[in-house]
């Protein structure tokens, strides 16, 4: 009998529990459609330069072809990325990465070019700590790095080059920068 009474109540109230379950629904959806969408990359500008010291006394260096005679790598690296969800996201730990067929042999922490400060005989870089990419929109990264020779003769087996940056989730995004 007990329940054929919460039948009975139930029933005359199914059109609000109808129309209350449906904006619980519609609510909930909404919420998981916002935060879909994914990150666009756009390299506008990539530069992986193999140099060579011209002279050991100066630090005037010429431009060559191949790896094993470079003295040091200039890395510049011009990024639009654009966050097609409705939810502001943000990228961070960005990393140059530099890979032996799958192994990773160096990451190297890149320079923001945005925080550049120059006297005229030396410019100060601060490291590249995150990019916060309001939604439906579209932002612009410069960075840059130059290895040492050290880092330069640690690299000299790697086959290619990777921006790697991590989204809020730890998602790995990675851009080939160069392939040699």
């Amino acid at each position: 009998m007990y329940l054929d009474d919460v039948l009975k109540i139930l029933e005359k109230f199914e059109g609000i529990i109808g129309a209350l379950l449906g904006v619980m629904l519609t609510l909930i959806m909404t919420e998981i459609l916002k935060k879909t969408g994914k990150f666009i990359f756009y390299v506008s500008k990539n530069e992986v330069v193999f140099q060579k010291r011209k002279n050991p006394l100066f630090s005037d260096y010429d431009t060559v072809s191949d790896i094993s005679d470079s003295d040091q790598i200039k890395i510049n690296l011009v990024l639009e990325i654009f966050n097609s969800s409705d939810t502001p996201k943000v990228l961070r730990k960005g990393v140059f990465s530099f890979y032996e067929n799958n192994s990773l042999i160096l990451s190297l922490e890149p320079k923001d070019n945005s925080t550049a400060r120059s006297n005229g005989h030396w410019t100060i870089r601060d490291g590249f700590i995150n990019a916060n990419v309001k939604n439906k929109e579209i932002i612009t990264i410069d960075l840059s790095n130059v290895l040492t020779k050290e880092q330069t003769e640690t690299v000299r087996r790697c086959t290619k080059v990777f921006f790697e940056i991590k989204d809020s989730k730890n998602k790995k995004y990675k851009i080939l920068l160069k392939e040699f």
